[in-house]
């Protein structure tokens, strides 16, 4: 916009400026993003007496209802089988990733990090990496049990939080001793602290994830005895 001084800061070239990134195809998330860093900056200037008011204020806003980039959704059942499978498997999978030379440094030794690099994990591969995985650390099966832990925790805060519809600090926040198992109704005791309206619930929780949830603390309390007696 040009400007080059405090006092010469005016609405009318950024208007123009916004117009012009509109037509350049800029979404109005952007743009609003752009005109709310001038507005704070504006103030700032305003409330530390280097302008006697704020040139920005006026400027309006774009509407973002109609110019939506991004749609939300709820993710398909298939979508959602993909993202647990990924999650579980990931951390394993990432071992048996193919090794793909570099043409440009076939004379270096094939030891240089230089030369190689590792090819992309897709879903499509995610059997055959994780099958590499197993041959590659077959000398090593504390590691993958250690992998293979990790993975299905993850695809356990996964199962939960879509399936419970906590937030991720609500979940961060639940021990053990907060998971209910008497009655017929199994159900997660969230602490008015740690909710977002500050009242507290009671969370159901369907009888699969409560297997799952019951079969993970278990296995977790077992690693902790076999420990505790090492």
């Amino acid at each position: 916009c040009r400007y080059s001084r405090l006092n010469k800061m005016a609405a009318d070239p950024v208007e123009r400026w916004l117009v012009e990134q509109a037509d350049a195809g800029m979404g109005a998330s952007t743009r609003n993003n752009y005109r709310e860093s001038l507005v704070c900056f504006g103030n700032w200037c305003r409330r530390t007496h280097r302008l006697t008011s704020n040139p920005f204020s006026d400027l309006p806003r774009a509407d973002q209802n109609s110019d939506r980039r991004h749609q939300r959704r709820a993710l398909t059942e298939a979508e959602l089988l993909r993202l647990l499978k990924v999650a579980r498997l990931r951390t394993l999978a990432e071992y048996g990733r193919e090794v793909i030379r570099s043409e440009t440094d076939l004379n270096r030794s094939p030891k240089n990090r230089k030369t190689w690099k590792r090819a992309p994990l897709t879903f499509e591969d995610l059997d055959v990496a994780v099958e590499r995985a197993r041959e590659v650390l077959k000398d090593n099966p504390e590691h993958v049990a250690e992998l293979e832990c990790i993975g299905r925790e993850r695809a356990l805060l996964y199962k939960t939080l879509v399936l419970t519809g906590l937030r991720k600090g609500e979940l961060a926040s639940l021990a053990v001793g907060q998971l209910e198992r008497v009655g017929d109704v199994a159900y997660a005791v969230l602490n008015p602290a740690h909710e977002k309206n500050r009242k507290g619930s009671n969370i159901p929780l369907r009888f699969d994830l409560a297997q799952a949830l019951d079969a993970w603390v278990a296995e977790r309390l077992e690693d902790v005895r076999i420990e505790a007696r090492r």
